[in-house]
């Protein structure tokens, strides 16, 4: 079948450049093991956060975004929307 040929072919051209990649295998697709499968996720990049010294829990891009739509939807004065209203220059600076 195409797609397990490709995806094959992708985890194995991942391995041979010895880039990090994982192969997750569940035996039933329904609520329990899905959530257990996401919680998992989750926990191992909180984890690789703590790991890495970055904070899983500050999403500034994210924090930016929003403020750009709230802006462009007439939601108040946000710089961000600006930003995106000239489309000249995207910056996302932290605070």
């Amino acid at each position: 079948d195409l797609l397990d040929a490709e995806f094959e072919a992708t985890e194995a051209s991942l391995a041979a450049a010895d880039v990090p990649n994982i192969r997750v295998e569940i035996d039933r697709v329904d609520e329990r093991s899905l959530g257990e499968l996401l919680y998992g996720m989750e926990a191992a990049c909180v984890l690789y956060g703590e790991l890495a010294s970055v904070s899983t829990f500050t999403q500034p891009a994210v924090e930016w975004g929003k403020k750009a739509a709230r802006g462009l939807l007439g939601g108040g004065d946000f710089p961000e929307a600006d930003a995106v209203a000239d489309k000249r220059e995207l910056r996302i600076e932290r605070s």
